[in-house]
C-alpha cells in the first residue's frame, strides 16, 4: 500500500538563493534564517528548492496545512524574478504563483516531512498521496 511507503523527493531546482538570504553554514545541512529567492525559470511545478530550502505554492501550503500531515513548518519567503527570465519569458512569470517556504521540520519514520542525512526531503506515503493531487510534474520521487 502506498501509505506505507516513504520516499526522497528532488523538486526542480528553478533559481538560487538570493543574496538577502541569513544562512549559518557551520551546521550541516545549512541553517536558513531568512530566504530571499531568485528564480531564473520554472517548469510549472508547485515545489521547487535550491538547497538546503523548499519551496511550495501557496495552494500546496494551504493543503499541507490542512491536512493531518506533520513535520513540515512554513514562512515567508522573499521573492525576486531573474531579468533575463522576466525578459525571455514573461508568460512563464506571468504564471508563477505565490510561493511559501516549507521547512521540513520532522523526524524520520515518525513525521510526513523530514530531512535525510544527505540533506534531501523525504516524506510519507500520506504526503505522496497528498501531492499527486498537485502539479508536482517537475519533481522526482524515489523509494527510500
Amino acid at each position: 500500500m502506498i501509505n506505507d511507503a516513504w520516499y526522497s523527493v528532488s523538486p526542480e531546482v528553478a533559481g538560487s538563493i538570493g543574496p538577502n538570504t541569513i544562512m549559518d553554514r557551520a551546521s550541516t545541512p545549512p541553517t536558513v534564517s531568512k530566504l530571499h529567492y531568485i528564480f531564473k525559470g520554472w517548469l510549472g511545478g508547485e515545489i521547487v528548492e535550491s538547497f538546503p530550502c523548499y519551496l511550495v505554492s501557496a495552494r500546496l501550503a494551504e493543503a499541507i496545512q490542512t491536512s493531518e500531515l506533520t513535520g513540515a513548518d512554513f514562512s515567508e519567503v522573499e521573492v525576486e524574478i531573474d531579468m533575463q527570465f522576466e525578459m525571455f519569458q514573461r508568460e512563464v512569470v506571468a504564471a508563477l504563483p505565490e510561493w511559501v517556504w516549507m521547512k521540513p521540520a520532522g523526524r524520520e519514520g515518525t513525521d510526513d516531512f523530514w530531512i535525510e542525512a544527505n540533506g534531501q526531503l523525504a516524506i510519507s506515503g500520506r504526503t505522496y498521496e497528498l501531492l499527486q493531487k498537485f502539479d508536482v510534474k517537475s519533481a522526482e520521487f524515489m523509494l527510500l
